[in-house]
């Protein structure tokens, strides 16, 4: 098996079928780490163009970067990582639907 390095991410960031994929990666790592999913959805692909939240969760079990409960995702490919989180929360503060 072959190390994944911050060059590589970087480098795959920087292709176009990096957005539609990075939520189809995101689903698989949680499915590889949570055992007790009671809902998920990070829609790929096209999808990627609706509106909404780019993923939603709902865990029974907190694990150290997936907490148990509810939680709504906000994803990016994007270099401006401050401006596009400060977007996301403007966007979204309030907004839990």
């Amino acid at each position: 098996m072959r190390w994944v390095h911050t060059k590589d991410l970087e480098d795959w960031a920087s292709r176009r079928d990096s957005e539609e994929k990075l939520p189809l990666v995101i689903r698989r790592l949680i499915r590889a780490t949570v055992n007790k999913v009671d809902s998920i959805s990070f829609p790929a692909g096209e999808s990627i163009v609706y509106p909404g939240w780019d993923g939603r969760l709902e865990s029974k079990e907190e694990t150290e970067y997936i907490p148990k409960g509810l939680s709504l995702w906000e994803l990016s490919t994007r270099k401006d990582i401050r401006r596009k989180a400060e977007e996301d929360y403007k966007k979204r503060k309030g907004n839990y639907h």
